[in-house]
């Protein structure tokens, strides 16, 4: 994007009064079918020299808020984890919580999220766009989610479809749920 592209002043409004650039799912699918599984991934640093530990330090300091955000919620929380990555947040969370819900659409992603949370019997996942997601299909969260986690998901989704999204989302939360976006 160019400087005379970027949206300046206020939410969605550019430089030259156009309206905002929107989304090319085409592309997006296309770089999340051929991404590489990292732990740099979720923080859009691979492919630029960045060293693994800086995700792994990045992550640490968002442990932090996370568990500072979410220290009232009891162990017996079921978490929605969408746009689940290679599992990083979903293994944390399966660490914490009675029952976790991952959901990622990359297949090699997909894989990697398995395969971290294969040691984790509280963890469902789910290889699906988190569009066509049915929360009460097989999600093991009959009694609702308190925690929903939008993992850096919503800048990959036009306005429109984040809407829908979180409206499909609230049949399904317990009353006073969270819903903690990255």
């Amino acid at each position: 994007m160019t400087a005379a592209q970027h949206p300046t002043g206020h939410c969605g409004a550019t430089a030259d009064g156009d309206s905002p650039p929107q989304l090319d799912y085409t592309k997006v699918r296309a770089y999340w079918k051929s991404v590489r599984p990292s732990m740099l991934g979720p923080y859009i640093m691979g492919g630029f020299g960045f060293p693994v530990g800086a995700g792994r330090f990045r992550f640490r300091g968002e442990v932090e808020a996370v568990a500072e955000a979410t220290r009232d919620l009891g162990p017996d929380v079921s978490v929605l984890d969408l746009g689940s990555g290679v599992g990083v947040w979903t293994e944390y969370f399966a660490q914490r919580f009675s029952r976790v819900v991952a959901v990622e659409a990359s297949s090699t992603l997909y894989t990697a999220l398995k395969d971290r949370c294969s040691p984790y019997p509280n963890v469902t996942t789910h290889n699906c766009d988190v569009l066509s997601f049915e929360p009460n299909n097989d999600s093991g969260a009959t009694e609702g989610f308190g925690l929903v986690f939008l993992g850096g998901l919503l800048m990959y989704l036009n306005d429109h479809d984040v809407s829908t999204l979180l409206h499909k989302l609230i049949p399904h939360l317990k009353p006073g749920a969270m819903v903690l976006c990255r």
